[in-house]
């Protein structure tokens, strides 16, 4: 017999139990209809809903119904007379007899045209299937007091534990092939009030007509005697699945469901449960999948015949503990995120820094152990070649190599087609990592406390206030007191008393008239205001570098001839769909680099600009070309796209949802922020990036880095040299 493809419930039937059945059936009359027989065969499969509902082909024919026959639900009329209450009894009567035919065991006829029974249907099934040489485990067929097998009965009586224990709040899903088509396996499963689809299987594009998702728990009970079907169809459409569900597995043997456990679905899938009938009639032995926590099948119950032999819940949670399981991290050296210590063999001795401290939390709190992979020099993330793969942590990821990948990676939506991503554990932007340009010389610092406009100002004031000061004594009768003998006609003492008052030294004389005591006094205090500004800013700009006029905003830089230098083309991408105009227009300029050493060289020689994530660039400015307090890269102002730092999973990997928790954690805690500072010390003494200069401009540089870093070790403090004082030995 084989049930039709899906709505085999309808009215009273899909949430009746038998013992209600006569009272459902007395206020449910039916209505016999027909219908074509294609619409029958081209009806698409829908979930089941309290509705039409179609009798199965045989009891159709056994009812004397043609082809597509509809039995159709109908409200019972109301009357008050004896004729019509005769007639209504009539009607419930014929009602009754026909569901009791639609749930009977159905009777074919055999090869000598006499009616069987349902085990002896059985028999010749199972000899037809040795002539064909099928592979079906056949169940053992002892009579009943029923008529039905003892194997049959066993396994419904299975199959209502595993709903009533296990999936009694889920949505459930029914898909069965002709093996398991028997009413008396399906019947009691039909009257369960969860029941959503039922389909038949007889070849894996079957199982597309399947509903594989809900907003809540989803049961699946796959019923199948041929299980090729289920394994090739878990072996393509990747999507086509519901990772979250709970699946029962009945039939096929115990290589067929291990066999299901390594497919691309199957390997996802947190909670697979199979049932594989032993050689004693009426058992079955349950497996589970142990996913993470060890490789194979998990005996966990036997069902004899009526009872399991254990309570032990078939679906338990296998993420929050993963029992100490190995899992695969693929990353690459990417300063300050990703960091290594060698010794002097080149040996690795230890990996630190803001990734490799996420995933020792993650590593800590779900219980498992880490083993590092890396791409191939050059593929870091990885970029899609033109046979449609991937390579870098990309590839690894899709490749089932790796389990999670980190190195810095933002979120990036033209990655998900092939990974998936966790919740952000950072968020940094986008900026620039320019070069230091050679600072002004030593002498200009004498000018450097002003700017040029103050200058002018001083100077005017110095030029107008001597012939100011000559004008107020001439009208007074004090003139004399401002004239040396000789000197009586010329402005020259009192330029010269301005002068002096500008430069804080102290004047002999004395004015006596008011007029010009008022002037002197003005000039006192703006000559004191003037003077003491100088003289403290002239000393930071004798101690400090000053640096000239660089580019800071993004529009200084649209409008340069710099070029934008990167690794990858993550941010070519970026800059093309920025909205503003001086960042999109950057992408013109921009030049795709094989390594970062390329583009540090580039930055350096003053050709380009190198855009990474701010921390990355940050670290390369303090750390790597620092010497002896000074940097030779520096991080330009005006940074661009703030991006989200995740980590990689494998796409519909089941890590996912827990790693993403424990990232909401660490976040919360301001673990980050303190995990990076951390990483920027321990670098700062470590030899692979104190010896910056032997990596990038040879030896010869080595023996200059260290003669300065030991100045100023003792109390920080720079002693003036000649190179600070040359404007002052110049003017003299």
């Amino acid at each position: 017999m084989a049930l039709d493809g899906i709505g085999w419930v309808g009215v009273g039937l899909a949430a009746t139990p038998d013992a209600r059945w006569h009272e459902t059936l007395a206020s449910i009359p039916v209505q016999v209809s027909s219908v074509s027989a294609s619409t029958q065969t081209s009806r698409p499969a829908t979930p089941l809903t309290q509705g039409a509902w179609r009798a199965s082909a045989v009891t159709r024919q056994g009812l004397g119904m043609s082809a597509g026959t509809e039995v159709r639900p109908q409200r019972a009329k109301r009357s008050s007379g004896t004729h019509n209450s005769t007639r209504l009894v009539r009607e419930m009567q014929q009602q009754e007899a026909l569901m009791h035919a639609v749930l009977e065991p159905r009777r074919v006829v055999g090869s000598s045209g006499q009616h069987m029974q349902p085990v002896q249907q059985q028999q010749q099934q199972q000899q037809q299937q040795q002539q064909a040489g099928g592979r079906a485990v056949v169940m053992k067929a002892v009579d009943g007091a029923d008529g039905y097998s003892e194997a049959t009965e066993s396994l419904s009586g299975m199959l209502m534990a595993l709903v009533r224990q296990e999936l009694r709040e889920c949505e459930l899903v029914i898909a069965y092939d002709g093996g398991y088509s028997d009413p008396a396996i399906l019947r009691h499963l039909l009257l369960l009030d969860n029941v959503r689809q039922v389909l038949e299987v007889r070849e894996a594009e079957d199982l597309l007509r399947a509903v594989w998702a809900s907003p809540g728990c989803r049961g699946y009970l796959l019923l199948l005697h041929d299980p090729l079907p289920l394994l090739a169809f878990a072996d393509m459409h990747r999507d086509v699945w519901d990772y979250d569900g709970k699946y029962v597995v009945v039939g096929g043997s115990l290589p067929h469901l291990l066999q299901l456990t390594k497919t691309d679905k199957g390997r996802k899938t947190q909670h697979l449960v199979g049932a594989v009938q032993s050689e004693a009639a009426g058992e079955w032995r349950v497996y589970m999948n142990q996913q993470y926590w060890a490789k194979g099948l998990l005996p966990v119950t036997t069902w004899l015949r009526h009872s399991f032999t254990s309570d032990v819940g078939l679906f338990p949670d296998k993420l929050s503990d993963l029992r100490g399981a190995l899992l695969r991290v693929v990353t690459f050296v990417w300063e300050p995120s990703i960091m290594y210590r060698r010794a002097a063999d080149g040996s690795l001795l230890e990996r630190y820094g803001v990734d490799i401290d996420a995933i020792g939390l993650l590593a800590h709190t779900l219980n498992f152990t880490v083993r590092y992979e890396e791409p191939p020099p050059g593929e870091l993330w990885g970029r899609q070649l033109e046979d449609g793969s991937w390579d870098g942590i990309m590839g690894f990821l899709d490749r089932d190599e790796a389990d999670i990948g980190v190195a810095n990676m933002f979120l990036s939506y033209w990655r998900i087609q092939v990974v998936e991503f966790t919740a952000p554990y950072d968020l940094e932007a986008s900026c620039f990592l320019a070069r230091a340009e050679p600072p002004l010389p030593r002498w200009q610092a004498l000018a450097f406390p002003f700017q040029w406009d103050t200058w002018v100002a001083i100077l005017l004031g110095l030029v107008v206030s001597g012939p100011l000061l000559h004008l107020l004594a001439a009208l007074g009768s004090s003139w004399g007191e401002w004239r040396s003998a000789g000197d009586t006609a010329r402005l020259a003492p009192s330029w010269l008393y301005t002068f002096g008052l500008h430069l804080r030294e102290a004047q002999v004389r004395l004015p006596r008239q008011p007029g010009t005591q008022v002037l002197v006094a003005f000039l006192w205090v703006y000559t004191m205001i003037v003077t003491i500004a100088y003289s403290t800013n002239l000393t930071a700009f004798l101690l400090v570098k000053k640096l000239p006029a660089s580019i800071e905003t993004l529009e200084q830089l649209s409008q340069s001839s710099l070029k934008v230098a990167g690794v990858g083309e993550l941010f070519m991408t970026e800059l093309q769909e920025a909205s503003d105009p001086n960042v999109k227009s950057l992408a013109k300029k921009f030049e795709e680099q094989s390594s970062k050493q390329e583009a540090y060289q580039k930055v350096l020689a003053g050709e380009a600009m190198f855009v990474e994530n701010r921390g990355y660039v940050e670290f390369v400015a303090k750390i790597k070309y620092s010497r002896g307090g000074e940097s030779r890269m520096r991080v330009m102002k005006e940074c661009f796209a703030p991006n989200n730092i995740v980590m990689a999973v494998q796409r519909r990997s089941p890590l996912k949802a827990k790693v993403d928790q424990v990232i909401d954690w660490i976040r919360e805690g301001g673990f980050i922020p303190h995990s990076f500072s951390t990483s920027l010390r321990k670098a700062s003494t470590s030899k692979e990036y104190i010896n910056w200069s032997s990596e990038d401009e040879g030896e010869e540089r080595q023996g200059e880095k260290e003669e300065e870093q030991d100045k100023g070790k003792s109390d920080g403090l720079i002693p003036l040299n000649l190179d600070h004082l040359q404007g002052a030995f110049i003017l003299s």
